[in-house]
């Protein structure tokens, strides 16, 4: 499929060309996909059903013990470990 896997993490794998920046996070049985344009995505996911049998868990809001929230309006995404924080405190 083209992909490179990231020196610094072991589980991001990425395809950049002059048009198309695709990045993927892997984590035991999830996978986080990423790419500056969404038919890119579609297409990974579609290659991806030749060989795997995958499911869309829907927009990103859980990964790796982060929240993910998505600002639209100020094209903003905030990561947040406060949900681990919580359970070392408390």
């Amino acid at each position: 499929m083209g992909f490179t896997r990231s020196q610094v993490d072991q589980a991001v794998y990425y395809k950049c060309t002059s048009k198309e920046h695709v990045v993927i996070t892997v984590s035991i049985d999830e996978m986080m996909v990423t790419a500056n344009h969404k038919s890119y995505i579609v297409c990974f996911k579609s290659n991806l059903c030749e060989f795997f049998e995958i499911f869309n868990l829907g927009k990103l809001s859980w990964l790796l013990g982060l929240k993910v929230t998505k600002d639209k309006i100020e094209h903003t995404i905030m990561l947040s470990q406060k949900a681990y924080v919580d359970t070392i405190i408390g």
